[in-house]
């Protein structure tokens, strides 16, 4: 939890103090409707949906405190991104009554309990949002019927170099069997196999693929 601290913290220091963005992409399963999965994520949360996105006050995990979170759903063919951001505005009244309470202490003189509480009030507000982003994202994952979260850079990077080859599956990189509408390796559906233009003579033997090479008979060498 460490390392995912120091990360969101990190992202934090960037959008401080008015708001904190966010996002998850994943895979949309065979026959997934955009429309019903925004309709269940705006019922998640109790409001209404207008035009892919919504408002809502999702309370934190831990403080319970409400958050105004905004949604938006951004779909295409293969994936589903859905990016939000938190308004920080109650956090960051938790987080300066916090210090308010430290300079209590610093001024009676009391440097320990001054520490304990600037400390205190930091962890609150990083703990705090983490939970909050990561109730998000388990509502998102569970209503979109998918277990799989790209929201990792480097994976995502690697993922959009698969999509623009034809003959590897988007979702792992396994090459495409030509004669299957579904990946070899994680199952993913394909709309169409894909279409090698090999000029090799498959062999069936266990050994190597034979490679036939033809040209024209010489009549006088033939006798």
């Amino acid at each position: 939890m460490g390392i995912a601290l120091k990360n969101l913290a990190q992202r934090i220091i960037q959008s401080f103090p008015f708001c904190f963005h966010d996002e998850l992409v994943f895979y949309k399963p065979e026959a997934f409707d955009n429309s019903l999965f925004m309709n269940k994520l705006g019922a998640e949360y109790k409001t209404t949906v207008f035009n892919d996105g919504f408002v809502a006050s999702v309370p934190n995990p831990l403080s319970k405190i409400p958050l105004k979170v905004t949604f938006r759903f951004q779909p295409d063919p293969i994936t589903g991104k859905v990016s939000f951001t938190l308004s920080l505005f109650e956090l960051n009244l938790s987080l300066l009554l916090f210090f308010a309470l430290g300079l209590f202490f610093r001024f009676y003189q009391n440097p320990l309990f001054s520490n304990l509480a600037i400390v205190f009030g930091i962890l609150f507000y990083l703990i705090s949002i983490h939970t909050s982003v990561t109730g998000i994202k388990r509502s998102i994952i569970q209503i979109s019927g998918t277990t799989y979260d790209l929201g990792e850079l480097e994976l995502w990077k690697k993922q959009q170099e698969w999509m623009k080859n034809e003959l590897l599956c988007p979702a792992c990189g396994e090459p495409k069997n030509p004669y299957s509408y579904h990946c070899v390796s994680c199952g993913i559906y394909f709309a169409t196999p894909s279409k090698h233009n090999e000029k090799v003579q498959v062999n069936t033997t266990g050994t190597e693929n034979i490679h036939y090479h033809y040209s024209k008979k010489n009549e006088k060498n033939s006798r």
